[in-house]
């Protein structure tokens, strides 16, 4: 499928094959062949020993994904709160049109939520707001 759609030819190995990839420089130790659970993707590994240990990063690297993933939540949250202002308010004739007599209702409701919306936007915006979504992430 790859190859039809994509225009991506794979090129198929056995582990003997896998090998033939290592770098010359690196040494056996350093070398490593993988399989997949199915047994049919070959993977090789190499490690460079002039590298630290990826686990003394680990925790580095979870908290800089965290602290990314917490942001762009936040933007979306943004993103999210502005279209539900704008298009909640603009929306108020399309419920008041199926009953007589509650256009000022409807009106009024919709632009209660808008508030409430954009009261939640900025409690998401301030100190308080960002310490509450760096604890749910």
């Amino acid at each position: 499928m790859l190859e039809f759609v994509l225009d991506w030819y794979l090129i198929y190995r056995d582990p003997k094959l896998a090998a033939v990839l290592f770098p010359e420089r690196s040494s056996p130790e350093d070398q490593t062949i993988k399989k997949d659970p199915t047994g049919v993707n070959v993977f090789i590994e190499v490690r460079n020993p002039a590298m630290p240990d990826a686990s003394l990063q680990r925790n580095e690297v979870q908290q800089a994904f965290a602290e990314y993933d917490r942001q762009t939540a936040i933007n979306n949250f943004k993103v999210a709160c502005v279209l539900g202002m704008i298009f909640d308010a603009r929306r108020h004739s399309h419920g008041s049109a199926h009953v007589p007599g509650t256009g000022r209702l409807f009106l009024k409701l919709r632009f209660l939520s808008a508030v409430l919306i954009a009261v939640f936007l900025a409690i998401l915006l301030t100190p308080l707001g960002r310490s509450i979504t760096a604890s749910r992430v």
